[in-house]
């Protein structure tokens, strides 16, 4: 099984911990903690993905593929709804 072959090996990350129980790979995921340091990278990190996203967004639409960003926004809800239920 994987997760007996890296069981000697540190922590996985939350995000593959939780992947792996929700496959049944692992018996469950460990309880991630999150440190301040953690919170303010995460925080940082979401707001460029934001500005970034936003600018690419107004690129699209002044470039007249509007139709490119439906197709993007569409494909990256039906990541999330998967995710999501991986997750559960």
């Amino acid at each position: 099984m994987l997760a007996d072959r890296y069981a000697d090996m540190p922590r996985l990350t939350p995000n593959i911990e939780r992947t792996l129980s929700a496959e049944g790979r692992i018996a469950e995921a460990a309880p991630a903690v999150l440190t301040p340091g953690h919170l303010a990278l995460i925080g940082s990190t979401w707001r460029m993905a934001w500005v970034l996203a936003t600018f690419k967004r107004d690129q699209l639409l002044d470039g007249g593929r509007k139709n490119e960003l439906d197709e993007l926004a569409t494909e990256a809800r039906e990541v999330k709804e998967t995710m999501g239920k991986a997750l559960e």
